[in-house]
């Protein structure tokens, strides 16, 4: 349903206060147990940039509390998640792939996102024209990468190539996280010819002669 102009101003004004609550770490249990998440479902689907960005940051900071990475966020609030990975919008696609990095943590997390259907927006926002996008899509692959179980599903999900891909970034952090994801993916005994099928050593092996002290 589409909102008039004093309706997504009044929204706005919510996510933003939301946002802003969800920075202090003492509310962000709080914002949960108090029935936050409903809310901020509803409002990432609302096709508002600036609605949108505040609300990843809410989610993002919710996320980041040890106490909310295990059995809070269902699937509701992951594929809101997965919505705003794929916004066009710097802070947007960010937050929502720091949360998801965050949430990757957790075994049963990892098999869950995955089912869920996170693995399209990793690998799209891993091609994002912004360097701090495909840091924490990359952060994100090399937590989910982490579960065996997952390791075949990102490959045949088109992840290795573009982890591959991404090797040539310039920026250290991001050859940091992809590096580690193509160490998780490459234990598993299916994936390592496959690494090397998709001429994935050359930038491999060019990582090392980077003057980065991370890699």
């Amino acid at each position: 349903m589409r909102q008039n102009a004093t309706e997504i101003d009044l929204l706005s004004q919510c996510a933003g206060t939301l946002a802003n609550l969800a920075e202090n770490p003492q509310n962000q249990v709080s914002l949960v147990r108090d029935g936050a998440f409903g809310p901020l479902v509803f409002l990432a689907r609302t096709e508002h940039s600036g609605i949108q960005q505040d609300v990843a940051r809410a989610l993002c900071s919710i996320s980041a509390n040890p106490e909310n990475q295990v059995g809070v966020f269902g699937p509701d609030e992951l594929r809101a998640l997965f919505h705003l990975a794929g916004s066009v919008e710097e802070n947007c696609g960010r937050d929502a792939a720091i949360a998801l990095g965050n949430l990757a943590t957790i075994t049963k997390n990892q098999l869950q996102m995955v089912r869920l259907g996170v693995l399209p927006p990793l690998i799209e926002l891993m091609s994002s024209e912004f360097t701090s996008c495909q840091q924490f899509a990359a952060r994100a692959m090399y937590r989910l990468a982490a579960c065996v179980a997952n390791q075949p599903r990102i490959v045949d999900a088109g992840g290795l190539v573009a982890l591959i891909k991404l090797c040539r970034s310039p920026d250290h952090e991001v050859q940091r996280f992809v590096a580690m994801a193509l160490c998780n993916i490459c234990t598993h005994e299916d994936n390592k010819p496959k690494m090397v099928k998709l001429n994935g050593l050359q930038p491999l092996i060019e990582l090392l002669d980077s003057d980065s002290d991370l890699c």
